[in-house]
């Protein structure tokens, strides 16, 4: 009886693993689309409520602005590593390599989407 309901956990936190990851996907396509057209309010709108009251939409208007200034449009994200807080992806911008971290919330929204560098592409 123990191994029923063991097994049925471990099925349970797989299933809402991928789901999670789902979600996870769509939203790190949407936010690859939005930063692109630079569509900082799109970006804004994948923010969590407490995400929303910490930055306003000018301070991440003016963050985007500055980051797409220096890296240029994202050409892919590759899923790096999930850990217990946040997923790592590698992003390849047009003038450097570096990292997207984002942070979903149990509705689907941002509460850490920022990115980081971690080396210039060699032209």
């Amino acid at each position: 009886m123990k191994r029923i309901v063991l097994i049925i956990a471990f099925l349970s936190i797989g299933v809402t693993f991928a789901q999670n990851a789902k979600v996870e996907s769509k939203v790190i396509s949407k936010f690859q689309k939005a930063y692109n057209d630079s569509n900082y309010k799109g970006i804004y709108a994948m923010y969590s409520e407490n995400k929303q009251e910490t930055f306003s939409l000018e301070d991440t208007k003016a963050f985007f602005e500055r980051v797409h200034a220096a890296k240029g449009d994202i050409t892919s994200l590759t899923l790096v590593r999930n850990q217990k807080e946040y997923t790592v992806y590698k992003a390849v911008f047009t003038k450097t390599v570096g990292e997207v971290v984002i942070k979903l919330n149990n509705k689907g929204k941002a509460d850490i989407l920022s990115t980081r560098n971690t080396e210039a592409v060699k032209q």
